[in-house]
């Protein structure tokens, strides 16, 4: 199941990567384009379209750097051959906090992600998060402890693959 969450992921990203690389082209065309030269002092049209394109090349390679170790990850899979003992960055976990249990893949970015696979909701977390945090180095059947939102809950770690 790892595997497709990763290959869900990077389908995921790959999909975000081409939207915004169009508005990324388009942002750099609008902060190029003639009609983007100021008319006066207070006119910031061209400026403002050159701060989008910025922002949106960083975060395109942003994309390609988590595209590219999602890959690395999913080829890694290939010749895993047991499961973690604990949780680390990429492990799959199962976790139950107060209800039904919850699917959670631990990565170092786009913490809040969530793709389905095989009927279940897969939410990524980072190890910084509180989740994460309190997950990392935790064994199945392990109780944590963590506050989010100044709450103080409590879960079970259920799986870990």
């Amino acid at each position: 199941m790892k595997k497709q969450v990763i290959d869900a992921l990077i389908e995921k990203s790959q999909v975000e990567r081409e939207s915004l690389l169009v508005s990324a082209r388009n942002a750099h065309r609008d902060a190029t384009h003639e009609e983007s030269k100021p008319e006066d002092q207070y006119d910031t049209r061209g400026l403002e379209a050159s701060y989008l394109a910025g922002a949106q090349a960083v975060r395109l390679r942003e994309l390609d750097g988590m595209i590219s170790d999602l890959k690395s990850m999913a080829l890694a899979l290939s010749s895993a051959t047991s499961s973690p003992h604990q949780v680390g960055v990429g492990a799959l976990v199962e976790v139950t906090i107060g209800g039904p249990s919850g699917w959670y893949l631990v990565i170092g970015q786009r913490g809040g992600t969530v793709v389905e696979v095989l009927g279940k909701s897969i939410q990524v977390i980072t190890p910084q998060g509180p989740l994460g945090e309190a997950l990392m180095d935790a064994r199945a059947g392990d109780t944590i402890e963590f506050e989010m939102r100044g709450i103080t809950r409590e879960g079970i770690v259920r799986q870990i693959y």
